[in-house]
């Protein structure tokens, strides 16, 4: 965040629901990644902003590469690390992962 800042860029690191400060979804088990890009789309709007460098790590990697897939005329480019792009659509990716791994728990 810093180094963006200090090349001149605005950088902004919204919490997802349910992560960080934020509040978590009022119904927990309904929630779904739509509801992560519904948020980014509302933050670029409040904050007026036409289109964005979407950053993104891990757990983030697949909502950034969705928001980009829906929004392209809001995104200007994604760059991701460890997370490889996923075409939207079902996954089975979380069937691999360890019993308990974080990401698997982003409902709870």
């Amino acid at each position: 965040m810093m180094a963006v800042a200090n090349a001149g860029f605005r950088a902004i690191a919204p919490d997802y629901r349910g992560y960080g400060l934020s509040d978590p979804p009022p119904e927990p088990a309904k929630a779904s990644l739509t509801d992560f890009l519904t948020d980014l789309l509302g933050i670029l709007d409040a904050l007026q902003l036409s289109k964005v460098f979407l950053i993104a790590k891990d757990f983030g990697a697949r909502p950034a590469f969705l928001f980009a897939n829906f929004h392209p005329e809001r995104v200007l480019g994604v760059v991701t690390m460890g997370v490889p792009y996923l075409p939207p659509g079902p996954t089975t990716f979380h069937k691999y992962l360890p019993e308990g791994f974080y990401i698997s728990r982003w409902r709870v």
